[in-house]
């Protein structure tokens, strides 16, 4: 038999069906709207390492480019020159570039993948060095 109860002013109401219906439903629609928006930047961190480029006068790789001839560094749509790096480290997934820069002096790359940021450090490291920038070194 369904359950009976009162509402506010004291009638008797029958319960309808099950409430939390809607509400699964909303939810699941919730989280597949978010898995749809989410998802190209999922797949961009999990392979950033693929868009790595060296040439003879450029390397390029997730977001940061070196140009040889022009002696700059791009990192993130903020242009620099070489000489204005001050700083480069890595750690659990990021690398952490330090530019001579007041309105943004630091830049992290994140990685997703082991080794990743390494790797991509030391690349970073020589392609600094032979556009004519300061060489870092690592132990």
């Amino acid at each position: 038999m369904p359950e009976r109860g009162l509402d506010r002013i004291g009638n008797t109401v029958r319960a309808k069906g099950n409430a939390m219906g809607p509400l699964v439903w909303g939810l699941l629609a919730g989280a597949g709207i978010v898995l749809l928006v989410a998802s190209p930047l999922i797949l961009k961190y999990l392979f950033q390492a693929s868009s790595e480029r060296i040439s003879d006068d450029r390397f390029s790789s997730n977001g940061v480019s070196v140009d040889f001839a022009a002696r700059t560094i791009a990192i993130k749509n903020r242009t620099y020159p070489v000489s204005d790096v001050t700083g480069l480290s890595w750690g659990e997934g990021v690398t952490t570039i330090t530019v001579n820069d007041l309105r943004k002096p630091v830049h992290k790359i994140k990685f997703v993948t082991r080794g990743q940021a390494e790797k991509f450090a030391q690349k970073l490291t020589l392609a600094i060095a032979k556009a004519g920038g300061p060489s870092f070194t690592f132990s």
